[in-house]
């Protein structure tokens, strides 16, 4: 933490030297979240916390180029041991029709917590054109994520993105989009030694022999469909598909419930498939002050992952298969408080119910939390 720190500060020098001597401009952005979370680990057996999150992000951006660096610092009220350090840096340039960034990021957790530390890089590419009244935009990328405890999870990712957005004069707009991830994993076999926590909340030393998939290939396919009612008032329908169409090996699905894969872990979206439906109202009041209601119906399949029964006994010939239920419903309104200073302020609750195939994964969860932002 002190170098993260360290850094931080020599690099605010730097760029407060810079803008002094150039036309550049500096951007700084604090803002703390304060949540209420039911369950936010999403456990059977629910532990409610009070979450306070705590943001900063610098930004430097001189002609078509930039650098910024993002950190934020969790703590949970109830489970201290949970607290974490996530923070990312970035480079890019804007070129007239596209533009490419180059962006590092890390999640630091306490040793007891330690596997869900990792590590990416990745360098992204955007290309914006337009034909015949449609706006269409290509996004390829390639990422490189390393996780510190559990190294058959490393791997390199290349995604090819796309997205067509149409507008009519009755205030319609149609977007449609896809793309394929395919990941390769780095090390699919290995034979890990991290510290986990057991039923009697002991830190205990596990050795696991693991084999993960060495590639996994998802298509994805959206379509979005936006009505302006009112000037003020949006309705919004989106429907995504997600398939992996590459073979996933039997053995995969007797990964231990130690670490799981990503999908278990980090929710991964590359790592599971299936059909989800958005519904978006949004309402804008006193010009500024925005108002959304939403509601997300999700079917995921895991095709790397079994089940557990009531006695957590686990059975890799079914797959496991979740519905998701979620509604969301946020707020958030800007000030401008003089030349240099604007303040956000929102809230947002949500209210999600998992239920599932699998034993451990039945569970509920809401929070609401409220955040004040400062940019200057």
């Amino acid at each position: 933490m002190t170098k993260i720190k360290y850094s931080f500060y020599i690099m605010a020098a730097l760029l407060l030297m810079f803008q002094s001597k150039t036309d550049a401009q500096v951007t700084l952005q604090l803002l703390t979240d304060q949540e209420y979370n039911s369950n936010p680990f999403r456990s059977r057996i629910p532990e409610s916390n009070f979450i306070s999150s705590y943001d900063f992000t610098l930004q430097y951006e001189f002609g078509k180029a930039g650098i910024m660096y993002n950190g934020t610092a969790f703590s949970f009220n109830n489970t201290q041991d949970r607290n974490f350090y996530y923070h990312m840096g970035g480079v890019w340039y804007n070129f007239d029709s596209s533009s490419v960034s180059l962006s590092a990021e890390q999640r630091i957790n306490n040793p007891i917590y330690s596997y869900f530390n990792y590590s990416e890089l990745a360098l992204n590419y955007e290309h914006k054109f337009s034909f015949w009244g449609i706006t269409a935009n290509i996004y390829p990328s390639i990422t490189y994520t390393s996780y510190t405890s559990i190294s058959i999870l490393n791997n390199v990712k290349s995604t090819l993105l796309f997205s067509l957005n149409k507008s009519f004069e009755t205030k319609t707009t149609f977007i449609v989009g896809g793309g394929v991830n395919h990941k390769i994993y780095t090390q699919p076999s290995a034979s890990d030694l991290f510290l986990t926590v057991n039923d009697s909340n002991q830190t205990v030393e596990t050795l696991v022999q693991s084999q993960n998939a060495t590639t996994l290939t998802q298509l994805t396919g959206y379509g979005r469909v936006a009505q302006s009612i009112t000037p003020t008032t949006g309705l919004a329908l989106q429907l995504t598909g997600k398939k992996i169409v590459s073979g996933i090996a039997s053995s995969v699905k007797d990964l231990s419930l130690t670490y799981g894969d990503e999908a278990e872990i980090f929710d991964d979206p590359v790592n599971y498939e299936g059909t989800s439906l958005a519904v978006e109202l949004t309402q804008i009041l006193f010009e500024d002050l925005q108002l959304r209601l939403g509601y997300y119906y999700n079917l995921k399949n895991y095709p790397s992952q079994g089940i557990y029964d009531h006695t957590n006994t686990y059975f890799s010939d079914v797959e496991r298969a979740d519905t998701q239920n979620i509604l969301g419903f946020s707020a958030k309104k800007t000030f401008s408080a003089g030349e240099y200073l604007s303040i956000d302020l929102g809230f947002r609750f949500y209210y999600i119910k998992n239920s599932s195939n699998s034993f451990l994964y039945k569970y509920n969860s809401s929070a609401f939390s409220f955040n004040v932002g400062f940019t200057f």
